[in-house]
Parts: C-alpha cells; structure tokens; sequence
C-alpha cells in the first residue's frame, strides 16, 4: 500500500470516528431535550390540577346547616342545638338499648 493511500485510510477513519462522536453527542442532547420537555410538561400538567382543585372546591354551607338546626329540622344531621335531641331519634331499630329494654 502506497503512503497516498494509507493517510487516505487514516483520513476516512479519524473523519468517521468524528462523525460517530458527533453523532453520539447530538443523540444525547436531543435526549436530554427530551427529557427536560417531558419534566417542564408534568410539572405544567401538576400546576393546571392543583388550579382546577383550586378553582373547584366544595365548600360546605355552615350556616344554613346551623339555621336549620336552629329552627328544629334536624333530621339530616346530628346538629341539634341547645335543646339537644329526643332520645327515642336516636334509636335505629326501635330497640333502644343493647340489652333490649
């Protein structure tokens, strides 16, 4: 083999090697690219749920159930007042002790 043709050799294959390393480092860029992108959209999506949770909450009327509760109907609740509850609205299946007397 002629020198011309062996630095012709080398040349191809440094030139090769360069292409595979620059290959590689793009490859992991791209990677990491991805993988910042699919981080900054999980975060987005997190930050979008907790603003609907936020956006929908339910709240509870307090003072209608204490209005009403006030006013004698409590039959939806255990809110009774004051005047507290008649102890035969406590007893579930007529029978008002565990003894059954």
């Amino acid at each position: 083999m002629s020198g011309a043709a062996i630095v012709g050799a080398v040349t191809a294959a440094v030139a090769a090697g360069a292409s595979i390393y620059s290959s590689k480092k793009q490859s992991k860029a791209t990677k990491r690219a991805a993988d910042q992108q699919a981080k900054s959209s999980a975060q987005q999506l997190n930050q979008q749920q907790q603003e609907f949770n936020r956006a929908n909450q339910n709240e509870v009327d307090v003072s209608s159930i204490l209005d009403s509760a006030q006013e004698g109907d409590s039959s939806a609740t255990m809110l009774t007042g004051a005047g507290g509850i008649e102890r035969d609205k406590l007893s579930l299946g007529g029978v008002s002790s565990l003894l059954g007397g």
